[in-house]
């Protein structure tokens, strides 16, 4: 099964830590869109340090809770934490928004 990529543009990496209710930043790095002969979607980054490390690699399904938030960080859940993003380039937070929403939408339709 072959993969395109979509999407790829630096971010901020968070990941939230429930205790304190806060995002904890990990660092600069590259964030992907990548989908699939089945149209399934996959978000992907690995530490800008050392890329064998892998950040996050999730797959968006019908299920996935994906929300833009006022501060402007891009964040969904799996089944062990929840990540963010943060783009400062707008226009790349929007095109990241409306890949992520669009594939949303066509899983729910």
């Amino acid at each position: 099964m072959s993969e395109t990529e979509l999407f790829s543009g630096p971010v901020k990496v968070l990941f939230f830590h429930p205790p304190t209710k806060q995002w904890v930043p990990q660092c600069d790095t590259t964030v992907r869109l990548f989908s699939n002969s089945t149209n399934a979607l996959r978000i992907t980054a690995l530490d800008a340090s050392d890329p064998r490390k892998v950040l996050f690699n999730t797959t968006i399904s019908k299920e996935t809770r994906y929300k833009l938030t006022a501060e402007g960080i891009h964040q969904w859940p799996d089944k062990r934490m929840l990540f963010g993003v943060k783009f400062d380039d707008p226009n790349l937070s929007k095109q990241f928004q409306g890949f992520v929403q669009s594939h949303l939408d066509d899983l729910l339709s």
